[in-house]
């Protein structure tokens, strides 16, 4: 009787259990065997299905590249194809751009250089490389050279405050008020424009020491991305660069949502990995920013925080409390 019952269940719960380990080993197996050149492809044109971030014909055009190019393995294994994704990719650069759309640019350029090559693999693993240590040192030099108001905090104090993608980080880690981060954004405009005298901005003590944590970490962990993806192979330390990335990445973009970015890295990270181990993270990475990107939850959740205010002069009445002011407003 027991024995039939151990058989039942095992037939009910445990080999299909089974079944699905050996699915995932057997996904795992192809993805660490999969050619760079293919993943490179591969995970280039997933960012343009569902990244695309243009505008009109532009977005379209990007959606379409990167649909067709998913589906017919022969075009992105042409040269042409991939000047054509670089063309649309490059006419969305001004000079309001976001940053990683340059880098993107740069990458699609990578690729379309490499199609034909005799080592197509090594040269996007060398260019995936070089292309992260350029962009990570020079973000480094950036922020902690030639940028007076970002060592001191100022530059996350103002973003934290002003910019939407964050508001989620400071109601809930920085513990402002939303009627606090109303206030700021109708104090800031309003000294912007100068349309009256400037008010005194809602900052408190946890807020400038949330500042001053993401600034000097951003900092540390930037700059030593870079210096490791500069290391020669030769040296030991050069090992960890993917792990180094791979950190700046998940602490990064739990906090920050620019998705598109971490796209990005993840793509060229992905593109050069050495080891299972690393290639595996990636994959997990790049799968989790999948998923966000469709999810979208720290964004939704900021963006939906204030919605029971009517106007920012409410939020001006309301705002009483000095203890959030360096003065009383």
């Amino acid at each position: 009787m027991n024995f039939l019952l151990v058989q039942r269940v095992w037939l009910r719960i445990a080999q299909p259990l089974a079944s699905a380990v050996g699915d995932v080993r057997g996904l795992v197996r192809h993805l660490l065997s999969e050619p760079v050149q293919r993943i490179a492809a591969k995970t280039t044109l997933l960012y343009l299905l569902f990244y695309p971030r243009s505008s009109d014909w532009l977005r379209y055009s990007l959606l379409v590249l990167g649909g067709v190019g998913l589906l017919n393995e022969q075009l992105w294994q042409r040269r042409w194809f991939w000047l054509a994704v670089c063309a649309c990719s490059a006419a969305r650069l001004d000079w309001s751009a976001d940053n990683h759309l340059y880098l993107f640019t740069y990458w699609c350029l990578a690729i379309a250089l490499a199609v034909g090559a005799s080592e197509q693999g090594a040269a996007l693993t060398s260019s995936s490389r070089l292309l992260l240590a350029g962009a990570f040192v020079l973000a480094g030099v950036w922020k902690g050279v030639l940028s007076s108001d970002y060592l001191d905090g100022r530059f996350f104090t103002l973003t934290l405050l002003l910019d939407p993608r964050f508001e989620a980080v400071t109601v809930f880690i920085a513990n402002v008020p939303p009627s606090a981060i109303e206030f700021a954004r109708y104090a800031f405009g309003r000294a912007q424009f100068g349309l009256e005298s400037p008010l005194p901005l809602p900052i408190s003590a946890r807020l400038e020491w949330v500042s001053l944590l993401m600034t000097w970490w951003t900092v540390i962990i930037e700059c030593l991305v870079g210096v490791m993806y500069l290391l020669p192979q030769r040296f030991q330390v050069s090992k960890l660069r993917d792990w180094c990335l791979l950190a700046f990445i998940w602490t990064t973009y739990s906090v920050a949502p620019v998705i598109g970015f971490g796209w990005v890295l993840t793509i060229l990270g992905l593109t050069q990995a050495r080891t299972a181990a690393t290639r595996l993270a990636f994959f997990a990475t790049f799968a989790i920013l999948l998923a966000y990107t469709v999810a979208r939850p720290l964004e939704v959740l900021g963006g939906n925080l204030a919605q029971d205010y009517n106007s920012a002069e409410v939020f001006r009445d309301q705002f009483v409390d000095p203890s959030l002011s360096g003065a009383s407003p």
